[in-house]
């Protein structure tokens, strides 16, 4: 992915954060994301083309351009950011890494986590797997985390959702607590609610660090489409008017002398 195509995070805030805090993100990032314990090899060591195959033979199913190169991509890194709209199909995609990953890999040891317990229901639903917030998988308890830089878990794929809603000291107690041989996929929506527990700009940070593979999806899937709020949302989002030309039963659009107000 190249600069032009992340420029588009160019206009979110640079919120003022707390320098002890983030730059104990940015090392932790750093140290684990660097760290050469195993050979990249270890995800692709097998035909993903050839696995794409088989998943869309296996379901009846067809992945666009965007999710075909976010599959192969995020297959061959160690760190990936997967962003995308709603109605893209981040969770279809991460479905179709999962699958291939359990199917080509012995006792293969996934971990899906969230911020809240809504979040985590929902990709645990959409993904047909189990899925808990990032405390319950860190062990929280009074006093802290069960599991940490001296006690670290043992999981091979992680995966952050909604992950523009996580605060630094989060991430940073989640990348501590797992193995240098771990790789990670972190998972949102650029234009999503950013973090409520502490001053974060997670995404616009992370796609920024050198270390990690940004992967966007772009298109909107038919299913999504048919939907009159996503599809509104989505006009919004990119400065273009969902009423022009189109009658709509979900919205209503009421222009004042005050300004233009969307019901």
């Amino acid at each position: 992915m190249d600069h032009k195509e992340k420029e588009v995070y160019l206009e979110f805030p640079v919120l003022n954060i707390s320098n002890e805090i983030w730059l104990a993100f940015i090392q932790e990032m750093r140290t684990w994301s660097e760290a050469d314990v195993y050979a990249i090899s270890f995800f692709v060591d097998f035909d993903i083309d050839e696995q794409i195959a088989y998943e869309e033979q296996l379901h009846g199913i067809t992945l666009n351009a965007d999710q075909r190169n976010a599959v192969k991509s995020i297959l061959s890194n160690k760190c990936s950011l997967l962003v995308g709209s709603g109605g893209t199909g981040k969770t279809f995609t991460l479905k179709i890494i999962l699958n291939i990953l359990e199917r080509m890999y012995d006792n293969f040891d996934s971990k899906l986590v969230a911020l809240s317990g809504k979040a985590s229901k929902v990709m645990a639903e959409s993904t047909d797997r189990e899925a808990s917030t990032i405390h319950r998988l860190l062990g929280f308890s009074i006093g802290g985390f069960k599991f940490n830089k001296n006690n670290p878990m043992s999981v091979d794929f992680l995966v952050v959702d909604e992950v523009s809603m996580c605060d630094y000291s989060l991430l940073n107690a989640l990348l501590s607590a797992i193995p240098d041989r771990t790789r990670v996929l972190f998972v949102g929506d650029a234009c999503q609610l950013q973090s409520c527990a502490g001053l974060s700009n997670t995404i616009y940070d992370l796609s920024r660090m050198p270390n990690i593979n940004f992967v966007q999806l772009n298109i909107v899937m038919r299913q999504a489409l048919a939907s009159g709020i996503l599809s509104t949302c989505n006009d919004i989002r990119v400065d273009k008017n969902p009423f022009k030309n189109v009658p709509h039963i979900h919205f209503f659009f009421y222009s004042s002398n005050k300004g233009h107000f969307i019901f």
